[in-house]
C-alpha cells in the first residue's frame, strides 16, 4: 500500500513535507503510531496541526490537539471537542467526509477546498490527513495538517 503526494495531488510545499515524514516514520507497516512522532519533529508544522481521536460505532472523531493556526482561524479552540459539534448542522457531511475517507480507506486523504469562516474571510485550505495506528489494523489517530490562504475581497465588491 504505497501513496505518493503526486498522486494526491499535494501542492503546498510543507505537506509534502509532512507527508514525507509520515511515509519514513511508517517505515515498512502500513501505518506509524501516534507515539512514533515526538512534539519536536512536529515543530515546522505545529501552528497548523490538528490531531483527532478516531471513535469507532458509531465513527467520531475527537479533535485532541488544534494548533493555534487553525484555532485563530476557526475563531475557537475546539481542543476536546467532537469534530461534528464545530460545524455548523448543514456542514457536518462536508467537514466529517475527509476524516471518514481516510479511516475507510486506510490511506492519506488531500483536500483542496475553499472555506468561509465565522468571520467571512474566504479562503482556500489545503489539508492533508494522516492516519495513525497503535496496533497497524485500526486507526485510532488521524493526524490532520492544514495551511489556510486568505483569498483578496471580491474587486468592488
Amino acid at each position: 500500500m504505497s501513496h505518493s503526494f503526486q498522486a494526491l495531488a499535494i501542492k503546498h510545499p510543507r505537506l509534502k513535507t509532512l507527508y514525507t515524514f509520515w511515509d519514513v516514520t511508517r517505515g515498512g507497516r502500513p501505518f506509524p503510531a501516534r507515539a512514533d512522532f515526538a512534539f519536536k519533529d512536529l515543530r515546522q508544522w505545529l501552528g497548523h496541526l490538528a490531531l483527532l481521536e478516531v471513535v469507532h460505532k458509531p465513527l467520531r472523531f475527537r479533535i485532541r490537539l488544534l494548533g493555534t493556526r487553525l484555532a485563530e482561524y476557526a475563531g475557537a479552540d475546539h481542543t476536546g471537542k467532537w469534530l461534528d459539534e464545530c460545524v455548523a448542522p448543514d456542514k457536518v457531511e462536508e467537514s466529517v467526509e475527509p476524516y471518514i475517507a481516510c479511516v475507510q480507506t486506510g490511506a492519506p486523504v488531500f483536500r483542496l477546498s475553499r472555506y468561509i469562516n465565522p468571520r467571512a474571510t474566504r479562503s482556500s485550505l489545503e489539508r492533508l490527513l494522516l492516519p495513525c495506528s497503535a496496533d497497524q489494523k485500526t486507526i485510532d489517530v488521524i493526524l490532520g495538517c492544514t495551511y489556510i490562504e486568505s483569498e483578496p475581497p471580491d474587486a468592488g465588491g
